[in-house]
């Protein structure tokens, strides 16, 4: 059966409850019609919840929810921090979705919500596995 993969920028979690609910909703919605499958990765920069990394995972309906928190190492300097950051939420993306498409197959599409960050990983797996590709952009 097709499934629709969601790769949103904000979602909520642990660390901010109502951020992105709005696309919550949305993949909830969508759920009714077809399975739908949710991964937001998420920088726990003050190490609540996250040990380097911790994996979360819900099922309601067709509707899976995946939630990857990781830790990076902080620096003082803003640039180099965020740039640690990016590099790792990028490599945990892409070890995630090298095991999650050897075990559940290819998804039907890939729909990115807020481009930036999670947009760059769903140009790679559209590229990658040559899957098709939606934005939906909520702001600019």
């Amino acid at each position: 059966m097709k499934h629709i993969l969601y790769l949103p920028s904000w979602y909520p979690s642990e660390l901010d409850t109502f951020t992105g609910d709005f696309i919550q909703r949305h993949a909830l919605a969508l759920s009714l019609f077809m399975p739908a499958h949710v991964v937001f990765i998420v920088r726990d920069k003050n190490k609540k919840t996250a040990t380097p990394i911790r994996i979360e995972e819900k099922t309601t309906g067709n509707l899976t929810e995946t939630i990857i928190y990781y830790t990076s190492r902080s620096y003082a300097v803003g640039f180099i921090d965020r740039l640690i950051s990016i590099r790792k939420y990028n490599s945990v993306y892409k070890q995630f979705f090298s095991k999650w498409i050897t075990q559940n197959g290819k998804p039907f599409a890939v729909h990115v919500h807020v481009p930036y960050k999670a947009g760059l990983i769903a140009l790679w797996l559209k590229k990658r596995y040559n899957l098709n590709y939606y934005v939906t952009e909520h702001w600019a």
